[in-house]
């Protein structure tokens, strides 16, 4: 039977003191820990502790439970599929901004389109495929979209489109929507934003919409990098997958990027964040700039 709908807190409620929801157990750790590893390959060392009482807190406060160990025994039950869901979308970490790591987006413009478009045929077909895996709430792939299409509006007839995958799925609702504070778009240049955003109304203030000429080149979906099949079904030219791996153990990590590569086209380019580094296992990327590979 599915569990209890969650029941809304009185102001009251929400002032009483919870104790329980800031005593995590060893037992009820590995439980969660077990959990999280099971649905997203992500393994939580014993120092994630306290994040994960902070990132879980406000879980148990919707159910109106006093105490982990009540939620570990719900989560573990198999009663609470959209409750796992939940707790995986609040354990996972979503940091982005527009154009962020900048270099990256240089390195795009400067090196990756004109090598894609020089290496295609000139009676051939004029397509570009990119992945944004990791994309959390959609800025760095509306960064692709827009470095994109900035490049190809004066080289007419291509065709060029972004998958963009995260686990969290209410990031990727948000990412869907598009719609960001003006604080969020503020490392977007005033061109940029005049160009590809919708100034709206909300809140007594403003937000920033992107246009549906520039959200319909992006298609947004639920992935975990650790599944053996992966979301495409042609080769991709490049893929980003920036501070996405720091999340892993060794071994996830170097299988990843197995399967990253293998994503790619031969002379297609990966870029992780400037937090992670390449195996040196790894021989068939070859580094050609800061956090910058290609295979060859």
């Amino acid at each position: 039977m599915p569990p209890d709908p969650p029941r809304r807190e009185t102001a009251q409620a929400a002032t009483r003191p919870l104790a329980g929801i800031h005593q995590l157990s060893d037992k009820d750790f590995a439980t969660i820990s077990r959990l999280v590893e099971a649905q997203t390959g992500i393994h939580l060392s014993q120092s994630k502790k306290d994040l994960v009482i902070s990132r879980l807190s406000r879980r148990l406060r919707a159910l109106g439970m006093r105490d982990f160990s009540q939620y570990a025994d719900l989560l573990s039950s198999g009663r609470a599929p959209q409750e796992l869901l939940e707790m995986t979308n609040q354990i996972t970490t979503n940091k982005t901004d527009f154009f962020r790591e900048p270099h990256h987006f240089e390195f795009l413009r400067a090196q990756v389109l004109p090598a894609v478009e020089a290496g295609t045929p000139a009676h051939g077909p004029k397509r570009l495929r990119a992945w944004s895996a990791g994309c959390s709430s959609g800025e760095e792939a509306y960064s692709l979209g827009m470095t994109l299409s900035e490049y190809w509006a004066g080289r007419p007839g291509w065709d060029w489109k972004i998958l963009a995958t995260d686990l969290d799925t209410n990031m990727l609702r948000a990412a869907s929507r598009g719609l960001y504070r003006p604080e969020q778009v503020a490392k977007v240049s005033r061109n940029l934003l005049l160009k590809y955003f919708l100034r709206r109304r909300q809140d007594g203030g403003y937000a920033y919409e992107v246009k549906p000429s520039l959200r319909r080149m992006i298609t947004f979906g639920k992935f975990n990098l650790i599944h053996a099949g992966y979301p495409h079904r042609t080769p991709l030219d490049f893929v980003f997958c920036r501070n996405v791996l720091i999340y892993f153990d060794g071994a996830q990590k170097q299988a990843i990027i197995d399967k990253l590569t293998t994503s790619l086209r031969p002379g297609g380019w990966l870029f992780l964040g400037h937090s992670e580094s390449m195996l040196a296992t790894n021989r068939r990327l070859v580094c050609v700039g800061p956090t910058v590979y290609r295979r060859p």
